[in-house]
């Protein structure tokens, strides 16, 4: 009390607010009593400091590195840096290069004499100059500081960004005052805290006491409220005593907010988002991924890109490896394989437009080109046929007179109707297709489809494994065991198709009904944890461009116009968004199933969160059999419209002559549906076909039987 009193009046004799002098000394703090003055202070003293160089510093220090010679990896070479010195690892050695660019402007690399001792990473703040000699300071295993001399030309600088000079900015020095202002808003609660819990404050009277009685009134005052565990209680005066507050309050220093605004101007000027420094308000999975992937662009690659460079201008030739390169490998960061998969994406589509050449590609991606790359590919549909190369054909040969009966009469043919079975005419002469011309069609087709369904599959297995951690910490956190309502109830009965007499039945068996009224309560809740949106924006740029190549494909083997694509894209965005819910729904209701199975048996939370890993785990099945449905169907809905938009009347079903093609007619009599007996059938370009046992405008068609269309490969053919 006396202290905060004795602050009242200034060094010149005039009163100051105590409480306001708090606040200054948080929000500016004196030079001179700052807690935080350099890299070690700060690294000490502030958590966030520690925190976004941690964050920097080990995820390059992860990041797998090699030496090349011209394009091909170079082996044989790199032990010194894969092991730097006997304490040290490479990891290590990097991560403190990086730490003292980050605080102190410039990290140091010392070559020793002779080199098998090996490369060491000054302590920037250990050196210094004396008469022209360099020395540095080291601290011996047993405490004692040591100075030896270094060789300037064995020093290797690595410098952070700067304007001028050869040593760097450092991070740290623009935000020594914020971080300051952090500690010093701690020192305020520490020291209110060490206070009692109290405020300091001036403690009066109206009446007059001598010094014994102040003396007995103070201590009074003090056993009664003073101590930690007595801090939040009522105080109680008698008359004539007066209690006034000099200081501001933990509540008032909250509403500062200090710590939120240090913590993320500190955040900013290491280039490092809020979550890695503890921010989880407002975290998603997909938040959390974005501001991942900003950490890597905006801060790791760049500072990774220009540490290599340096280790290749300067280190490697004083290692006596010059003219080798020191390159990171980007390739396995997960939160960015996105980015690589969409430009590769429309790589392809601009490759196919005449917009790149490999070339172009190859030099932006640090590839070595290629003597064949500076070739313009294009679409055969986008040479002009007045300028086309190919000779003209020869002209028809003029047959001998016949007589009718020497022309065979080939009857028309008919398509066949729901109930005819199928012609059994060679193919060859429907659509003016041989037998051999289909056979290499649909080799073709599936040639093409194959690499399609790859990619599809690894999109569909990502978001997969999104929902794998939604849901999984979702079960963890107990959010599962939760009892249904009749309308939970209802609903189920409803999508189960479940008839009185089924309900009953479940009613009369104790397990059949815990299963069913915990599937009831949280088949719901895990079917909003499951975002449809994710689906779509990881399929839609993969259904634009198999489409897009389908239509191109089909167009420049039979002459026709490639379609404008806007038919395609309405039925893209119409499909993708209802595959998606199916997808979804299936999911849904299987992980429901699940627990409700783990809960019913009375398994623990920890065995239910095994049991939905597991699920996941072994979904990969699943993520297959979806991106061949989706890519035979957008693949066939491609040429469907580039056959109507050509004025094509009709069309012809193309099989895949194998063993794993469905139905009866090749062997598999447990099949509902039969696509080698669609083989060859022909219908109108506006009909469906219906050999299969169901209707589908062509294979795959999303509007078919689901029976009829997952795991097809078959595609169709028009008839001229």
């Amino acid at each position: 009390m006396s202290n905060w009193f004795s602050r009242l009046i200034s060094k010149d004799g005039i009163p100051f607010n105590a409480a306001l002098q708090d606040v200054f000394s948080v929000l500016y703090p004196d030079k001179q009593q700052a807690l935080i003055t350099d890299a070690r202070t700060g690294v000490d003293k502030s958590v966030w400091i520690y925190r976004a160089v941690n964050t920097v510093c080990t995820r390059i220090g992860s990041l797998p590195w090699h030496l090349y010679s011209g394009d091909k990896i170079h082996t044989g070479d790199d032990a010194i840096l894969a092991r730097p010195n006997p304490n040290q690892t490479g990891t290590e050695w990097v991560e403190r290069i990086i730490a003292w660019e980050l605080l102190q402007g410039t990290g140091m690399v010392y070559a020793e004499k002779p080199l098998a001792l090996g490369l060491t990473v000054l302590d920037a703040d250990m050196l210094r100059s004396d008469h022209g000699n360099l020395l540095y300071r080291e601290i011996s295993p047993t405490g004692q500081p040591t100075d030896r001399q270094l060789d300037r030309s064995r020093i290797v600088l690595f410098p952070n960004f700067s304007i001028s000079g050869q040593l760097g900015l450092s991070e740290l020095r623009p935000i020594l005052d914020t971080a300051n202002m952090d500690e010093n808003g701690k020192s305020v609660w520490n020291n209110q805290m060490s206070a009692g819990g109290a405020l300091s404050g001036l403690f009066t009277t109206d009446n007059r006491m001598d010094a014994a009685q102040m003396d007995a009134a103070k201590r009074s005052w003090e056993e009664k409220y003073g101590g930690i565990q007595k801090a939040g209680g009522v105080g109680w005066l008698s008359s004539g005593y007066h209690f006034e507050k000099l200081g501001i309050s933990a509540a008032d220093l909250k509403m500062l907010e200090v710590s939120s605004v240090t913590r993320q101007e500190i955040g900013t000027a290491f280039g490092v988002p809020p979550i890695f420094l503890g921010d989880m308000d407002n975290v998603a999975f997909a938040s959390a991924t974005i501001e991942e992937k900003i950490l890597y662009t905006n801060t790791v690659i760049p500072k990774a890109d220009r540490l290599a460079d340096r280790i290749t201008t300067f280190l490697l030739p004083l290692l006596g490896l010059k003219g080798l390169v020191f390159k990171f490998d980007y390739t396995g960061i997960e939160c960015l394989q996105d980015d690589r998969l969409q430009r590769a994406q429309s790589d392809e589509i601009e490759l196919r437009m005449g917009k790149l050449t490999i070339n172009e590609i190859c030099k932006r991606d640090n590839i070595k080109e290629k003597a064949w790359g500076n070739v313009w590919w294009a679409s055969a549909m986008l040479v002009p046929i007045t300028t086309s190369d190919l000779p003209e054909p020869p002209p028809p040969v003029a047959l001998p007179a016949t007589t009718p009966a020497d022309v065979p009469v080939v009857p028309p043919v008919v398509p066949p109707d729901a109930n005819s079975s199928p012609v059994a005419e060679p193919k060859g002469m429907k659509a003016l297709h041989s037998p051999e011309a289909r056979q290499l069609i649909a080799k073709s087709f599936l040639a093409t489809v194959k690499p399609q369904e790859k990619k599809f599959m690894q999109a569909t297995q990502r978001v997969f494994n999104k929902q794998a951690k939604l849901v999984s910490s979702w079960v963890e956190g107990g959010k599962s065991m939760i009892e249904p309502t009749r309308e939970d109830c209802e609903t189920l009965q409803k999508s189960m198709g479940l008839d009185e007499g089924d309900m009953v039945r479940i009613a009369l068996d104790e397990y059949k009904l815990k299963e069913f009224r915990y599937k009831a309560a949280i088949v719901k809740p895990v079917r909003r944890l499951l975002d449809d949106s994710d689906f779509v924006d990881s399929w839609h740029s993969l259904f634009v461009s198999f489409g897009l190549t389908a239509a191109e494909t089909v167009a420049a083997r039979y002459g026709m116009a490639v379609p404008d694509g806007s038919r395609i894209l309405a039925w893209i965005r119409a499909h993708e968004t209802k595959q998606s819910t199916l997808v979804n729904n299936t999911t849904a209701d299987e992980i429901s199933q699940i627990l409700a199975d783990a809960r019913a048996n009375g398994q623990s939370i920890p065995e239910m969160v095994k049991a939905t890993k597991q699920y996941f785990d072994g979904i990969a099945y699943r993520a297959e059999r979806v991106a061949r449905t989706n890519v035979i169907a957008v693949n066939n809905s491609a040429a469907q419209d580039t056959y109507v938009e050509n004025g094509v009347k009709q069309h012809e079903w193309l099989a895949t002559h194998d063993e794993r093609t469905r139905g009866e007619s090749n062997g598999h009599p447990n099949d509902e549906f039969d696509h080698m007996a669609a083989d060859g059938e022909v219908v109108d370009i506006t009909a469906p076909f219906m050999s299969t046992g169901g209707p589908l405008m062509y294979p795959g068609d999303p509007d078919g039987d689901p029976a009829n269309t997952i795991n097809c490969r078959c595609t169709l053919l028009p008839v001229i």
